[in-house]
């Protein structure tokens, strides 16, 4: 087992190892990655990342027309895009074809007591985790099915869309998931990671959240670092036809981001400290369940938010309804905020993204309430993100491979 340098004073952590890895042939499986939602992957049992002498196993890689798994492993990083989601850590880099190559970590982690048993049990099945101290933490999705399997809260770096005040190993986590996600990398690479915007409805800003990740990705060797926000990422990512205008929306789990683009400038943008987390936890306590298991039926592929089948997906489905009234609700208010300068000669498109926006039923019931109360403008196609999960990630990929072309002319 190979071992980590000390991420914190006084502290050594581990991240275990496979064995033997292995290079598969496209052959378009389509399989649930553990949080009930499905992408067409490559088999992906065993990835080493390019550069690193560590693998790891059962990585979420979402791969366009990536015909060997090997061009992924040779690709040179210079231009990387990263999503921090309180769910969900997300990265974006381009292969040899300039194709779009996608990779994410459920941003959570289950802590254990070590001992000689259980570590030999978890090599032995693969599973992802740090050794710090006394202690195995797991992470990823095997953490979420750990806390689902026994009953208990999947701890998160995160919170609310920030970094957790109340999780002291949020940091020596955080660390280890985003080498996970970005491997190795070059101080010449051009990086852009997403944040939120300020919230409307909460007394904190994102100074202290944003300048803690810069630290992150500088101690992985990279210089040139910038943010993007993260709803003007998913304009990025999903609005070139309409030249960048529109209004985005990201659900997230721990916040709601919108933004409002006029040929990719801000027009304006904020954000509400809510998301698919309040949900859960409403949820749960309303039903006298685990958050765990409220999570779990609320990302299960089957549910359907026009279609409750029991009291725990209608209570969701209450929740939902909600959300979305609070989260239309201020866009409204921005929308009549900024009416003066709002001048369009066509109609709005609307691009939903987020985990929290995958349920069935989701977008239909988005369209209803704006059916129900229009807004102060006129709105058009009303879509949801070619895939919900990586559109941030791949709008500040985009960001980062602009610089990179501005720098290659320059």
């Amino acid at each position: 087992m190979s071992k980590c340098k000390p991420m914190l004073e006084g502290k050594t952590t581990e991240m275990n190892e496979n064995k033997s890895s292995k290079k598969y042939n496209n052959v378009g499986l389509s399989i649930d990655l553990g949080n009930g939602y499905k992408h067409s992957i490559q088999p992906t049992n065993s990835v080493k990342v390019s550069g690193e002498n560590k693998l790891f196993k059962n990585d979420r890689i979402n791969v366009k027309e990536v015909t060997n798994m090997s061009e992924e492993l040779s690709i040179s990083k210079k231009a990387i895009g990263v999503d921090i989601g309180t769910a969900f850590i997300v990265s974006g880099l381009y292969n040899q074809n300039d194709e779009i190559v996608t990779k994410s970590v459920r941003d959570g982690f289950f802590k254990l007591e070590t001992s000689k048993q259980k570590k030999n049990m978890l090599d032995s099945s693969g599973v992802n985790y740090i050794k710090m101290d006394d202690y195995l933490y797991v992470v990823g999705n095997e953490a979420f099915d750990m806390a689902v399997l026994f009953e208990q809260t999947l701890r998160r770096p995160l919170k609310d869309g920030v970094l957790s005040a109340t999780e002291k190993e949020s940091e020596i986590i955080l660390k280890e998931i985003l080498k996970q996600v970005v491997g190795k990398c070059d101080s010449n690479d051009i990086l852009y990671y997403s944040v939120p915007a300020n919230p409307v409805d909460s007394n904190f800003d994102i100074i202290y959240h944003e300048a803690k990740f810069k630290t992150f990705f500088e101690e992985l060797g990279l210089k040139n670092i910038n943010t993007l926000n993260e709803a003007m990422a998913i304009v990025n990512a999903e609005l070139a036809d309409k030249m960048f205008t529109g209004l985005a929306i990201s659900f997230g789990a721990g916040m709601t981001n919108v933004a409002m683009s006029y040929r990719g400038l801000e027009i304006f943008s904020f954000s509400v400290a809510r998301g698919g987390d309040w949900i859960d936890n409403e949820v749960a306590q309303n039903r006298q369940i685990s958050l765990s298991d409220a999570t779990a039926t609320k990302e299960d592929e089957n549910f359907n938010l026009l279609n409750p089948k029991d009291i725990i997906e209608d209570a969701i489905r209450i929740f939902y309804n909600a959300h979305l009234d609070y989260v239309i609700n201020h866009i409204r208010k921005n929308l009549e905020l900024h009416s003066r300068k709002i001048k369009l000669k066509e109609p709005l498109k609307v691009v939903l993204s987020g985990g929290t926006s995958k349920p069935k039923g989701f977008i239909e019931l988005f369209k209803k309430k704006i059916a129900d109360k229009p807004l102060n403008i006129s709105i058009g196609d009303i879509v949801q993100a070619s895939n919900t999960l990586d559109a941030v990630a791949r709008g500040c990929l985009i960001a980062a491979k602009r610089d990179l072309l501005d720098s290659e002319e320059a």
